[in-house]
């Protein structure tokens, strides 16, 4: 592997174990809600705002603002006020996880991220990540989200990568985009002409792996 210029490295399950955050959140939920019976309407929320979200992953339509559109369709689908489905998505995807990514984060890989020069790395999700990167100790400017004015359209449209590689004045061969899905961080990469790393999810693997990227890197 060679050294590149630019690492852009996708947030969520690359940079922490994201299926033990989302059996946390699970449990976090359902005891809340087993306790609050009458507000069971916000897990059919949060249900249908990820199958929307899935079921239209690319959201990028001339005229159409996918993060204000995402709530509109689960507020139709189920009929609430699409302020509600937001105050919902925020509380249970946004905010809450927060206190648990510090336990969670992958620390070699997050220890090599913390020791690059700024203008070496970006980090780019589908998802607002700025507070997340701030949780696991990446103090770096550079973090996109899909949902960014700019961006407006999610992996594996290459779009994000595209604005990336522009605002860090990054040649797409100087670039590696590392990531935890090959259908949407790969699929993003190689539309946009960029190297890719996958990172594997059994553990021993994505050890080695994650070794011979900061051994490459450093």
């Amino acid at each position: 592997m060679k050294r590149y210029r630019l690492l852009i490295f996708d947030m969520d399950g690359t940079l922490y174990d994201q299926r033990a955050l989302r059996l946390r959140m699970v449990w976090e939920v359902g005891r809340y809600y087993f306790c609050h019976p009458r507000k069971w309407l916000d897990v059919a929320i949060l249900l249908v705002f990820r199958w929307q979200r899935e079921r239209q992953r690319f959201w990028s339509r001339q005229g159409v603002v996918f993060e204000q559109l995402q709530y509109e369709q689960t507020a139709r689908f189920l009929s609430v006020p699409a302020e509600r489905v937001r105050q919902v998505v925020r509380c249970w995807m946004f905010e809450r996880p927060l206190r648990w990514l510090p336990d969670m984060g992958d620390a070699v890989l997050l220890a090599f991220l913390r020791r690059q020069p700024v203008g070496r790395l970006a980090i780019y999700s589908d998802y607002p990540a700025r507070e997340k990167a701030l949780c696991l100790g990446l103090t770096t400017p550079c973090i996109f989200a899909s949902t960014d004015e700019v961006i407006n359209a999610m992996k594996p449209s290459p779009q994000g990568i595209r604005v990336i590689l522009e605002q860090m004045a990054a040649a797409p061969e100087d670039c590696l985009m590392v990531g935890d899905r090959d259908d949407r961080d790969g699929e993003a990469a190689r539309c946009a002409g960029v190297d890719f790393l996958l990172l594997p999810q059994e553990k021993k693997m994505r050890r080695a792996v994650v070794a011979e990227l900061v051994r490459t890197q450093e």
